[in-house]
């Protein structure tokens, strides 16, 4: 071999690792929401996530207040959630495939691609307690606490929690040990994964019947934000037969009428504590909804005092929603708590009818730049909403499941003392 050549073969093996690091695995095909970001190594600066942006090895994508789907190199699809964190470990083929990916918390969603196809026994997805192998598949797994739920849409998975000897998070594959277990397609099952302990199959009729049909571990309706989201608000303002380019214009001051932040519909009627479109829309911006109605408030700088609020009731409305119809629940026992410097918020509450009483709890993070926030609660429901620019006011959303024909819908506006 010559110096040259000698010399050439030096300065590869010395770049191999910043090339490996910089590889594209694939690129961001959607985003519905904001604030995700990317994060090209441990010490890099995060950049915002945007549509058509590669990915690559060593990255870790947050998904903050967002919906991510990536198309990787070899068709793979990859869905997260809101509140997500994946980590890209390696991504390759040649002579050592490699797909090692950790979902560090939210949800993901992904059918494998051509590398997973051919090369099962190389294939991984761990979570903070289990190591997840496929063969052949289109999985969700979501990481709840200390627990790592996994519902099988198309294929089998085989998971296990690790043990710290023959089932670790650097491995690749399968883990076979006496804790693993296997789950399919067919199974009407989800596979709960906890440390030290054997992986369990729960019974979709025992547990979240809701989630089951869902292609998502969490609940629907999906909340969402929809501030950047301009054809979704037509869509769903055509869908109610309403053309907001031919709406007659509202009589001004609409904000001293009924304040910073409102509820409305997507029609042109007042239904309950919800405003019409064209009366919401007059002097506001939209903020997270879903195709029943979204939360709408002055558009204004989100600069808040940097302080803990407890929040005071200001107004409610509730109902129990069964398949043939629904009823009124009473609202009590609520609280809300938003703490300003951590950008976090609790929630509890409790709707009551004659018949029952459902409660729901929920924490989180609140967006720091938007002031919105989409949260699953303790129960296996969702929470969606907003906080006005100044802070002194705070509403949302609720959608809980109760049981396989039941859910709890309500809406809860807030005030600062």
């Amino acid at each position: 071999m010559s110096a040259y050549a000698r010399f050439a073969w030096i300065v590869l093996l010395a770049l191999s690792p910043l090339l490996a690091w910089s590889m594209e695995v694939g690129t961001v095909q959607l985003i519905i929401g904001a604030q995700a970001h990317k994060q090209a190594g441990p010490n890099a600066r995060p950049q915002p996530l945007t549509e058509g942006m590669s990915v690559h090895e060593g990255d870790w994508i947050e998904t903050r207040e967002a919906i991510v789907h990536l198309r990787m190199r070899d068709n793979a699809m990859i869905s997260l959630r809101p509140h997500s964190r994946l980590y890209i470990a390696c991504y390759r083929e040649g002579e050592q495939p490699c797909v090692r990916l950790a979902l560090k918390k939210g949800e993901i969603r992904q059918v494998t691609g051509e590398i997973g196809q051919r090369h099962k026994q190389r294939f991984r997805l761990n979570t903070p307690v289990a190591a997840i192998g496929v063969r052949g598949t289109d999985f969700i797994s979501r990481v709840l606490d200390n627990k790592t739920l996994i519902r099988v849409l198309s294929g089998e998975v085989v998971a296990a929690p690790f043990d710290g000897k023959a089932c670790t998070p650097d491995g690749l594959g399968v883990c076979t040990t006496p804790w693993a277990a296997s789950l399919s397609a067919n199974d009407d099952a989800i596979l709960l994964i906890q440390t030290g302990q054997p992986a369990q199959r729960i019974l979709a009729h025992k547990t979240q019947p809701h989630a089951m049909r869902a292609k998502s571990l969490s609940t629907v309706p999906v909340f969402e934000d929809l501030s950047q989201q301009p054809q979704k608000v037509q869509a769903y303002l055509l869908a109610n037969g309403l053309d907001p380019d031919t709406l007659p214009p509202v009589e001004p001051g609409s904000v001293q009428r009924y304040g910073d932040l409102v509820f409305a519909t997507w029609t042109d009627q007042f239904q309950g504590m919800r405003l019409s479109y064209p009366e919401a829309s007059s002097e506001r911006v939209v903020t997270v909804g879903n195709r029943e109605g979204a939360i709408w408030r002055v558009d204004a700088p989100y600069r808040p005092l940097k302080m803990v609020v407890d929040y005071q009731l200001k107004q409610a409305e509730a109902q129990i929603r069964t398949s043939t119809g629904s009823m009124p629940a009473q609202v009590d026992d609520a609280r809300l708590r938003i703490d300003f410097v951590r950008s976090t918020l609790a929630t509890q509450l409790q709707a009551s009818t004659p018949a029952q009483t459902v409660s729901v709890t929920a924490s989180g993070p609140v967006g720091s730049v938007s002031g919105m926030f989409v949260l699953p609660t303790q129960q296996g429901g969702q929470i969606a909403g907003a906080v006005s620019h100044d802070g002194r006011q705070a509403g949302y959303m609720v959608h809980q499941p109760i049981s396989t024909d039941q859910s709890l819908d309500a809406r809860l506006l807030w005030q600062a003392p």
